[in-house]
């Protein structure tokens, strides 16, 4: 099934910008666990501190909350000494957050994470890394994120053997100069997914294939088996599911009525020589045939910024930008791949930049929206497709000098407690954590932390 989405009619959406109080204060510390407790009516950041060498790059990429377990949290972070992991207790929201040092993920030393965790069940979850820019020695990080001690739950699986890496394409398959290609070897990893099957466990990782900017391969996944042999993980490729769009971005699993699927977000690419683009879109992989199933594409000038779904995983949000113009976000049924039709779509977010980060409410009646560039946290209600709040994320951080406002926020994801649920916000370079309790209201104040 294709679904082509074109720009409908859109009806003039209001941005409220809220005012409310801001609070100011400073986390962390150098001990084995560091602690912050905030007010209610207040937001102060939780600065995770490394526990790698003076000196050493720290560079927080991603916050990611366990669907499996409401009361964890993990955080990955550059370093010299490799990537590394963090596990918080966020089983109280904003009002306490609880952490140990990081574990350093063996054998990643100089290696980058180039994904969020995807956590398959309770005791399964992967994280993609590779040398960074080049996107070449991909690696998975596969552990057991309910394991009592995280620094014995890894095993690393090395996907640089050329035997892992080279497929030969399907007929009729074109580069993104439309010029046909029989084969070519995978690179730059950016998103992997570990499931057990009855087959036993299966690696499925995206990989981008940017090697050459100017000339890209389609997007590809690799399905691998993974198999114990002499106390060795033996890792097999499986299949190759060759994809329609160029430069993916995001892989998700999703369980609904359709079965165990994988999507596939792609972001398109441009043809330097040309200027013509490749569009983007996101592609539904049927887990149990490894065959492409349903595919949703953009409209030629749409970059796709982000992927959400839905708790009950029904429905796909769909982040867009295009040049000179204001943010979008679809919004998809997953069984039908059809645009929903409680209100004129897309969303739009007026003199917004591309957003990095989509998260549902609790109760599904609102979807919250982070905009890096401008550090807006945008609230939007679904039934109506109205802006109900508009929240600046401006840190004033004393480390780089007031005011100068360096600091992004860069990852968005939500703890689900019952009625209550829990936004997180990382910011970037200064790895603070923003936490604020929704309750089920979901509103917002405004947030204007000084980190010290």
């Amino acid at each position: 099934m294709k679904t082509k989405l074109s720009m409908l009619q859109i009806t003039a959406l209001s941005a409220i910008a809220l005012t409310g109080c801001g609070g100011s204060g400073s986390g962390g510390g150098s001990g084995s666990a560091d602690a912050i407790s905030a007010a209610s009516n207040s937001s102060q950041p939780f600065v995770l501190q490394p526990s790698s060498p003076a000196g050493a790059i720290n560079r927080a990429r991603s916050a990611k909350t366990n669907p499996h377990d409401p009361s964890s949290m993990f955080v990955t972070h550059d370093t010299t000494a490799g990537v590394q992991l963090r596990r918080l207790d966020v089983s109280a929201g904003a009002a306490d957050l609880a952490s140990v040092d990081p574990v350093t993920i063996p054998g990643t030393a100089g290696q980058t994470a180039v994904s969020e965790i995807n956590f398959a069940d309770p005791r399964r979850a992967s994280l993609a890394i590779a040398d960074p820019g080049a996107g070449t020695n991909p690696r998975v990080a596969l552990f057991n994120p309910a394991a009592a001690q995280l620094s014995t739950a890894f095993e690393v699986v090395d996907l640089s053997n050329p035997d892992l890496l080279e497929i030969t394409a399907p007929a009729n398959t074109f580069n993104s100069a439309n010029a046909p290609i029989s084969g070519y070897r995978v690179d730059s990893p950016v998103d992997s997914v570990i499931l057990t099957s009855t087959q036993g466990p299966q690696l499925f990782v995206a990989f981008a294939n940017r090697s050459d900017p100017g000339l890209q391969n389609p997007g590809t996944v690799c399905a691998y088996d993974l198999s114990t042999e002499n106390g060795q993980t033996v890792v097999r490729l499986a299949a190759t599911i060759v994809s329609r769009a160029f430069n993916p971005t995001e892989l998700r699993l999703v369980h609904n009525a359709q079965g165990a699927q994988l999507l596939l977000a792609s972001s398109g690419v441009v043809d330097p020589s040309t200027s013509t683009r490749q569009p983007a879109g996101v592609e539904i992989i049927d887990v149990a045939t490894l065959r492409v199933t349903g595919e949703i594409i953009l409209e030629s000038a749409e970059f796709l910024s982000a992927l959400s779904v839905s708790d009950d995983a029904s429905t796909a949000f769909i982040a867009t930008t295009t040049p000179n113009q204001d943010a979008r976000i679809f919004e998809i049924d997953l069984a039908t791949l059809q645009t929903g039709a409680s209100h004129t779509l897309p969303y739009r977010l007026f003199n917004a930049q591309a957003s990095v980060g989509i998260e549902s409410s609790a109760s599904g009646d609102a979807l919250y929206v982070l905009i890096p560039g401008d550090r807006i946290l945008y609230t939007l209600n679904r039934a109506t497709g109205l802006v109900e709040s508009r929240v600046d994320l401006t840190f004033n951080n004393s480390r780089s000098g007031a005011g100068t406002n360096i600091d992004l926020p860069i990852s968005l994801t939500r703890r689900t407690n019952d009625a209550d649920s829990t936004l997180f916000v990382l910011v970037s370079p200064i790895n603070a954590l923003l936490a604020r309790s929704l309750g089920q209201s979901a509103t917002i104040d405004v947030l204007s932390p000084t980190v010290r």
